[in-house]
């Protein structure tokens, strides 16, 4: 009789894959930082943290310098993460667009940018923000979240 050669332990499993299936599709945006975390501590995070994030410039007519952390429903691909920005009720009008390297396929990102007011960012408005990656040339979003300066 054969015996089988013992198989090496199955790779272990993300441990956001659950958090994205709660949390998914959605950014959290804060205008402190935001270490990269996952598993258990990423979840405590995100319970204690609400998604629509108000902002405050450090100084009066600088920046309002944001950090945000998106959760997605499948990982994104290796690559660049194009940010797309626009203002509540105006989905019509890009305010601001950037990309930010991607190094590796991930359900989880984190990032920080400043809300320049010569780029049409304004004191009291409400921003949709948008996280995802030109695929075929198209945007393809992967989580959506809103920000509020102040």
């Amino acid at each position: 009789m054969k015996t089988r050669a013992p198989q090496a332990p199955a790779e272990a499993a993300d441990p956001n894959v659950a958090i994205a299936k709660s949390y998914g599709g959605k950014v959290w945006v804060q205008d402190d930082s935001i270490r990269s975390v996952s598993g258990a501590p990423l979840r405590a995070w995100l319970e204690s943290h609400k998604a629509p994030g108000e902002v405050a410039s450090k100084t009066k007519d600088g920046p309002w310098t944001i950090s945000f952390l998106a959760v997605f429903k499948k990982p994104a691909l290796k690559g660049p993460m194009t940010i797309e920005y626009f203002e509540h009720g105006d989905m019509t009008s890009m305010v601001d667009q950037y990309s930010a390297p991607n190094d590796q396929a991930c359900l989880v990102f984190v990032d920080t940018h400043d809300l320049e007011p010569d780029q049409g960012f304004n004191k009291g408005r409400t921003y949709i923000i948008k996280v995802g990656q030109l695929l075929k040339g198209k945007f393809v979003a992967y989580a959506t979240g809103q920000v509020t300066t102040k």
